[in-house]
């Protein structure tokens, strides 16, 4: 799941065969593989991350929906999870900039992680601060020890 401070470009994607059928987290950074169409990022080549998850719950089995809040205000458009693609494989991808925080499924939690620290996108396709001699996704805003556990960023690529 992702929070949304601060608005990052967003754009209309269509969403590989390969990641359709295995699902993933909101979170999830991907890479262009043709015309509009995205799958799984590598630790080099990253274009943005999915906004919504598909077909995937959190371990507690609870629902995850999507927050944004804008001018102090919290606007919840309740999308769930496994609602987030719609006909012909088409989502919502996150680019370029924006101030955003990240749930323990779209981060390596095995690392700790501090303050202006810069983050990578790692193996996985998460969020690390491990430097993987990759481009830089972007910063540490906020720490998960500070944060119940949400990683803060800003976009910075």
């Amino acid at each position: 799941m992702v929070k949304m401070l601060v608005r990052g470009d967003k754009h209309v994607v269509k969403v590989s065969d390969n990641m359709l059928q295995k699902g993933w987290y909101g979170g999830q950074w991907v890479r262009y593989v043709g015309n509009r169409t995205v799958d799984f990022a590598t630790k080099t080549s990253f274009a943005g991350f999915m906004l919504w998850g598909y077909k995937l719950k959190d371990l507690d089995a609870n629902q995850l929906q999507f927050i944004e809040t804008t001018a102090g205000a919290e606007f919840i458009p309740w999308q769930y999870e496994n609602k987030s693609v719609e006909a012909n494989g088409i989502a919502t991808l996150i680019c370029d900039s924006g101030e955003m925080y990240f749930n323990k499924y779209a981060f390596d939690t095995t690392q700790v992680y501090s303050y202006q620290e810069k983050l990578f996108v790692n193996d996985n396709a998460v969020l690390t601060n491990v430097d993987v001699g990759a481009p830089t996704a972007g910063f540490v805003i906020s720490a998960p020890q500070d944060n119940n556990d949400w990683l803060g960023m800003i976009l910075q690529y």
